[in-house]
């Protein structure tokens, strides 16, 4: 597979939505409880995430990130590279919706602040991302435009790329040969995780309001491998939120763990949440378990948002539009999907978006095909009831927009498609 980003083991009148607005609302669910001793990949037994490695030094004056160049802060002053990361701004990870919550990201770490858009140097993205240091990487002041990946990008645990305020574009290179983000294994631009490196558990990455551009406007067309983001392995406790992802050859998201080289353990504790996918071949290969797939929209696919392969997935409260095959969602294997509050419109002439096989599993409730009528996913049973409660008790009550399906409230439904297509994908804020 060839990616850019990669992981390696690694009543209606209000519709609930993540706060996201520069408050970052800070949430209601508690960290995880291993979060305090967590392996940063490929660190040193012992040591902990804040003395795993430095960021180079800058070799001249001239390279070196300086305050004003930095970001603004929330009190209006200007944040530079090795400040501590402000509360307010990590508060967003205290809300993170579903199985990844607990993920920390880089917020026990120090500010770094992206000061070019060069693929490599002094200042860069890669810089900070191939740093062993946990760092809440920030983009100065009026810095937007695009990034491109000329090579992976091998990403190391505890990092969050707050994009927020800003309008920033990773884009592969138009090659099918580099064209992705791998969060842990190889033939990938962004990577977390090293190749052959059994000892490196990537975990606690943080992507927020970046588009992931792969350069291949054709969705029809059919490269094999070259994927959006990869995550390997063991790699776990991720959250994709706000994200745009388009023009991908392959897929947008590809989750898995790498058979050949021995390695037995799938990624995990995954959420995708409030982000757009559109013009891209294929959305999800999401071998992994205790994914949250919610509140995204999914647009002109060819197929696979989502499908799960020997995993477990929650697609709650999303919009899936215009897909050109019946499988739109798709279980495959000891796959459980839990389709749970889904809107679908237009796709294929086929009534029943959903397929299983080789006995993967499919649980419908109460999804509607827009503009509001019922119909077949296609289930074919349930998923285990441990399963089921625990994906439900990630997301929250409070969170899950319940609309009524018998009969079909057409006024609650079109309030959450309506929410769900200005949230999802990158905003832009002045």
């Amino acid at each position: 597979m060839r990616t850019w980003l990669m992981l390696i083991a690694m009543g209606c009148a209000s519709v609930p939505a993540l706060k996201d607005d520069g408050g970052r609302d800070s949430g209601v669910l508690a960290p995880a409880e291993e979060s305090s001793s967590l392996d940063t990949g490929g660190s040193p037994e012992g040591t902990s995430p804040t003395d795993t490695g430095e960021i180079p030094p800058a070799t001249d004056e001239d390279d070196a990130p300086s305050a004003d160049t930095g970001a603004p802060d929330s009190d209006g002053g200007r944040l530079a590279t090795g400040d501590p990361v402000p509360a307010e701004m990590a508060s967003i990870v205290d809300d993170i919706p579903g199985f990844a919550s607990g993920t920390i990201g880089g917020r026990d770490g120090t500010i770094y602040v992206v000061n070019t858009l060069d693929d490599a140097g002094p200042g860069s993205l890669r810089m900070a991302l191939e740093s062993d240091s946990p760092l809440w990487i920030v983009f100065a002041d009026g810095l937007n435009g695009t990034i491109l990946i000329e090579s992976r990008i091998f990403v190391r645990s505890f990092k969050t790329v707050d994009a927020r305020g800003h309008d920033i574009t990773l884009q592969a290179v138009r090659d099918r040969t580099v064209t992705d983000l791998s969060l842990g294994w190889d033939n990938t631009s962004l990577s977390i995780g090293w190749p052959g490196d059994r000892s490196s558990e990537v975990r606690d990455i943080v992507f927020l309001n970046l588009t992931f551009d792969g350069s291949w406007p054709h969705p029809d067309d059919d490269g094999e491998g070259a994927d959006g983001l990869h995550l390997r392995n063991h790699a776990h406790n991720i959250w994709v939120h706000q994200c745009t992802f388009r023009d991908w050859i392959d897929g947008a998201i590809d989750a898995r763990k790498d058979e050949v080289s021995g390695y037995d353990t799938q990624p995990y504790n995954i959420t995708i949440s409030s982000s757009h996918f559109y013009d891209i071949h294929q959305g999800f290969l999401l071998e992994a378990n205790n994914v949250t797939f919610a509140r995204n929209h999914c647009d002109n696919l060819n197929t696979r948002c989502v499908k799960s392969v020997d995993g477990t997935a929650h697609m709650i409260n999303n919009v899936v539009r215009n897909w050109r095959r019946a499988e739109v969602v798709f279980a495959k294997g000891d796959a459980q999907i839990l389709v749970d509050h889904n809107i679908f419109e237009y796709g294929s002439d086929s009534d029943e978006p959903g397929q299983a096989e080789d006995g993967g599993r499919l649980q419908d409730v109460h999804n509607v095909r827009y503009p509001g009528l019922d119909f077949n996913l296609r289930d074919n049973g349930s998923v285990d009831a441990d399963f089921k409660a625990a994906a439900q008790a990630a997301y929250g009550l409070d969170r899950k927009v319940d609309c009524e399906h018998d009969p079909v409230d057409t006024g609650c439904w079109n309030a959450l498609y309506t929410t769900i297509l200005e949230e999802a994908g990158v905003q832009l804020f002045e």
